[in-house]
């Protein structure tokens, strides 16, 4: 017998590994294991197998790397090293192998990019695969390229009950995998498991399912189906009695499907559902809708769901009934399948079901639903026809909901709105407010949102103004313009006025505002008595400003201050603007020793020194 000199130096390689002080000696690499592909005979392979075990994962994780798609030079040592490994690992005594194994084979396939890459190592999973495997392959079911093989898979690893388990898995824009499914029960045929004794089921039932086409008379196969139904099945069984009586008895299946979406087991009632929704007829949609309060809590949303994938009078007026559920679930369901039809006229609806919904949630979904809409400006001016006008007929929550449609759907015809509800008692609903007119605002609005930052009553008004500000202008292109007017009115401004103004400054962020705060620095920061409000303003606008200028800005005006526990509070601004800036440790240090040589009092020498240890106690 001959035997290669690569396969020689493996087995002694697995020999020696097990001596003291030559654990390493030895490593196994993936081109020498590739080499000796494939092994001279079953001992060769275990010796062989065994040392790969012995190795960590990273040796079979290469090996899975190297299989690539057919366009790719076929690495066949490779792949049959892992097929190797996938049948050796099943043998007596290796269940732990086998389990480890099959776990990097799992993260291999979701790894995997292209069909035949996944093909290959769906193959190797029927060796070696379990319980977990079945879970991993469910989604590659619903998978265009790999179904098939998903489904063989899954049948090789769990018969009967793996089948019914995927017959529940939905794909609602995935292939039919009901041909992969069949074909897969006639290899299940002559399995002990497949049985009726196990089953429950007749023989003439079980070839029907095994063999659907071959089927010639439907009645006797439902009669069949429906007795097989009033026995205690398993639910999986039941559920794949239920498919073949809907294959072959229609519409006429539909009282028993029915009844089975009651059914306290929530996957068998799913399955159950998913088979009436495969009937077509509004006959179909006029029982579920009077069926709608028998079913479990659980399924009613779903019932909902269902209905709104259906395109018939009576699915439509279900839905929109279900708009009025006093179960919260059912009209969450509603709101999301009410719009699949894109119906402007359901505007009116959803306005009704908004004044309703009971929490934020519920809000948040009927806000989703009319985002839905097309034509929803249109529909909406419409429908305000025949409504108050006083927004007093509206609860804040209400009203912040519209404001945030109106700036998400930039609905200009909504603008006064937006200008009105600024002024609302609330200020929740200001706030809103501000934010719609960004969206929706004309240049004059810009003088408006000045007045109403300088106007409000808190800070978090003035700062939804401001923000609000800012983002009309970038909008309408205004940037010059909004810093010339905050410029002017900061020039007779004092107190609080002023404050907010440094602060709109810099949340413009422009060239020019920077200037502009440069220039009022000079006017804050070296009058006879410098305000401190404003002082600290100015000196955290410059901190807080979006980029490097504001803190070589802020670093010079520090130079230039004379009063000490000015300087201090300065000296503070720029080291906050250099550890928010510069995020590495590196950075921040070479950038506060630069400065060291700076400072004039003992006080600023310790705040610097302090912070530099901190720092460079962060990089090492």
């Amino acid at each position: 017998m001959r035997i290669s000199s690569a396969l020689i130096s493996l087995l002694l390689a697995a020999a020696f590994c097990c001596l003291p002080g030559a654990v390493n000696a030895f490593a196994l690499t993936v081109e020498d294991l590739c080499a000796a592909m494939p092994p001279e005979n079953g001992a060769a392979a275990d010796a062989l197998f065994n040392q790969v075990l012995a190795e960590g994962d990273a040796l079979i994780f290469a090996l899975c790397d190297r299989i690539g798609p057919p366009e790719d030079t076929p690495d066949a040592g490779a792949r049959f090293a892992l097929y190797g490994l996938a049948k050796h690992v099943v043998g007596p005594g290796r269940e732990t192998h086998r389990v480890r194994v099959t776990r990097i084979f799992e993260v291999a396939l979701n790894r995997a990019g292209h069909p035949d890459v996944r093909r290959f190592f769906m193959e190797q999973l029927r060796f070696c695969g379990d319980n977990t495997t079945i879970r991993v392959l469910e989604p590659y079911v619903c998978d265009p390229d790999v179904y098939d093989d998903a489904v063989r898979c899954i049948a090789s690893l769990g018969g009967l009950q793996g089948l019914a388990s995927i017959l529940l898995v939905d794909c609602p824009d995935g292939p039919d995998k009901s041909a992969s499914i069949q074909n897969a029960l006639l290899g299940l045929n002559a399995q002990p498991y497949y049985s009726p004794e196990e089953t429950g089921l007749s023989a003439e039932l079980l070839a029907a399912m095994a063999l659907p086409e071959s089927v010639e008379d439907h009645q006797r196969i439902a009669a069949l189906c429906r007795e097989s139904l009033q026995k205690e099945l398993k639910p999986h069984y039941a559920a794949m009695v239920l498919q073949t009586l809907a294959r072959v008895a229609g519409m006429d299946a539909l009282p028993e499907l029915l009844q089975a979406v009651q059914s306290p087991h929530r996957a068998y009632a799913g399955a159950a559902l998913r088979l009436v929704g495969g009937l077509a007829g509004e006959e179909v949609s006029s029982a579920l809708s009077a069926r709608l309060e028998e079913f479990n809590e659980n399924v009613r949303p779903q019932v909902v769901v269902l209905l709104g994938k259906r395109d018939d009078p009576a699915a439509r007026q279900a839905v929109r009934d279900a708009l009025k559920h006093p179960v919260e679930e059912v009209r969450l369901a509603a709101y999301d399948a009410v719009t699949r039809r894109s119906d402007p006229a359901l505007a009116g609806p959803l306005m009704d079901a908004l004044a309703r919904a009971e929490s934020d949630s519920e809000r948040q979904a009927v806000k989703a639903a009319f985002l839905r809409l097309p034509g929803l400006e249109a529909a909406m001016q419409q429908e305000m026809l025949n409504r108050p006008a006083d927004p007093g007929a509206y609860t804040p929550a209400e009203k912040v909901l519209y404001l945030e449609i109106i700036r998400e759907r930039q609905a200009t015809a909504f603008r006064e709105v937006a200008i009105a509800l600024m002024n609302d008692p609330d200020d929740g609903v200001r706030r809103a407010a501000c934010g719609a007119l960004a969206a929706v605002g004309e240049p004059g609005d810009l003088a408006g949102l000045y007045q109403y930052q300088l106007a409000a009553a808190g800070e978090s008004g003035a700062e939804a103004a401001r923000t609000a500000l800012a983002g009309l202008a970038v909008r309408l292109n205004l940037e010059e313009e909004a810093v010339t007017q905050a410029t002017t009115r900061l020039a007779g401004a004092s107190g609080e006025d002023a404050v907010r103004l440094l602060k709109t400054l810099g949340i413009l962020g422009t060239p020019a505002a920077l200037k502009a705060l440069q220039d009022a620095a000079e006017t804050i920061m070296f009058a006879a008595a410098p305000q401190e409000d404003q002082a600290r303003a100015l000196l955290e606008t410059l901190s807080g400003w979006q980029g490097p200028e504001g803190g070589e800005a802020l670093l010079a005006l520090w130079q230039r201050l004379e009063e000490a526990s000015v300087r201090l509070v300065a000296l503070k601004q720029y080291i906050a603007h250099v550890r928010r800036s510069f995020k590495e440790p590196e950075q921040q240090r070479e950038r506060l020793t630069a400065i060291e040589g700076l400072c004039k009092t003992d006080a600023e020498r310790q705040e610097v020194a302090e912070v530099i240890s901190r720092v460079s106690r962060k990089e090492n």
